[in-house]
């Protein structure tokens, strides 16, 4: 049966140096688990969009701090938006669903 395991929030620094947690809150990943690992985005900021069309991330190996990353250049990349091979990567996954980094084709 699938469910979640995880969940992680991503957003800005409230408070004194942080002292408020995270605030104010853009998206949450949500690392579910079944006979693989996936991550989603659930979108609090509705401003920020994915590249493309992409709804799940499936990692390489099934370790969610090691796709993290992944998971934010996926779902948010108007923060890595000075990155020169950004532009790249959108037009590769632009009407891909699911970015599956666990297929490699023969």
């Amino acid at each position: 049966m699938a469910g979640y395991s995880k969940i992680y929030v991503v957003g800005g620094q409230g408070g004194f140096l942080g002292s408020d947690g995270v605030n104010p809150i853009e998206f949450l990943l949500l690392v579910g688990n079944a006979d693989r690992m996936w991550i989603e985005a659930q979108y609090l900021d509705k401003s920020i969009k994915p590249i493309g069309e992409l709804k799940v991330v499936v990692p390489a190996e099934p370790d969610p701090l090691g796709s993290l990353l992944d998971a934010c250049i996926a779902f948010c990349p108007r923060h890595f938006s000075s990155c020169p091979s950004l532009a790249q990567v959108e037009a590769v996954l632009h009407d891909s669903p699911r970015l599956d980094f666990s297929y490699c084709p023969q």
